[in-house]
């Protein structure tokens, strides 16, 4: 099915002036969007705009993170309407009511999966960009596109991968990689609770561990341990699933809210972002959380 989604209104707020430098996606339509395409409808996204905006807007829609299968200007022809035409959009979590079918499970395993994965990607690519990271950069479990645990979804949704070393090298950034698996071939071999056993105390300017806090039976270690290898005034990324089926690589322990991240670091770092990553329809169960820390200096 071919979905027409216009822009103003329904991916981004209507009025946002011509260069769209402080229009930010509504809430829920980057993830909404690529949950249609992960169903395999097509998304155009439409805009009155005249063509000259047609670069730009194609540009803001890059930066977003929001993937579409075509662009145009005016009014094409669609099997279905998302905005002022036959479906009139009142919000994505109707939208996607809407639109899918009896025979659809919107909150399917595998559709919950690629949200993850794909916000997953998204932030990995955020951080890289931050100004204000400290080298070096220690990431734990890092994604591996062959032969390695976490693998095997990256052969069906390859869209969701991205390669963190070059990603990180790309910005002049020292990066290294742990897993327990050693057929990821990272930098250093083991569990990151014992990592203050690993990695030379004080070293690490920045942490990343997303989706691999919930496979570490031994979490209560993870704050002392980054205690022990941050630097001061050094940063710590984290994402983890919380509306998600049992998982690989096993063991798959623990699902954490806002309250458990701040149960778990807020005595010993400060908090600096916490994020829901939304899910389709169900606002109080989010497919996963996202939560920045820093080390006191």
């Amino acid at each position: 099915m071919v979905i027409q989604v216009e822009l103003d209104g329904v991916v981004c707020q209507a009025g946002e002036g011509p260069g769209l430098t402080q229009a930010a996606p509504l809430p829920g339509a980057r993830e909404a969007l690529a949950v249609l395409r992960a169903k395999g409808h097509q998304v155009v996204i439409t805009t009155a705009r005249p063509a000259s905006q047609g670069a730009m807007v194609e540009a803001w829609l890059q930066e977003q993170g929001i993937a579409c299968d075509g662009l145009r200007l005016g009014l094409p022809g669609a099997d279905r309407v998302l905005g002022r035409g036959t479906l009139p959009f009142t919000g994505w979590d109707a939208a996607l009511e809407t639109i899918s079918g009896p025979e659809e499970k919107r909150d399917s395993d595998e559709l919950l999966l690629h949200i993850l994965r794909n916000e997953t990607k998204l932030f990995l690519e955020h951080i890289a960009r931050r100004k204000n990271l400290v080298a070096p950069v220690l990431e734990v479990g890092p994604m591996v596109a062959s032969g390695a645990g976490n693998s095997s979804v990256f052969q069906r949704m390859p869209e969701t991968f991205v390669d963190s070393r070059a990603l990180f090298e790309r910005t002049g950034v020292r990066y290294l990689s742990m897993d327990l698996d050693p057929s990821a071939q990272a930098d250093y071999t083991g569990d990151f609770a014992q990592a203050d056993r690993i990695v030379e105390a004080g070293s690490v300017g920045t942490a990343i561990l997303l989706s691999c806090l919930e496979h570490m039976p031994g979490i209560w270690d993870v704050p002392r341990v980054l205690d022990q290898i941050l630097k001061p005034g050094g940063l710590a990324f984290f994402l983890t699933p919380w509306n998600l089926r049992f998982h690989g690589p096993r063991p798959d322990c623990w699902r954490i809210s806002d309250d458990g991240y701040q149960s778990l670091f807020g005595s010993r770092f400060e908090i600096l972002e916490m994020e829901k990553i939304p899910s389709p329809g169900r606002p109080l169960s989010p497919v996963g959380m996202k939560c920045v820390v820093r080390k006191p200096a």
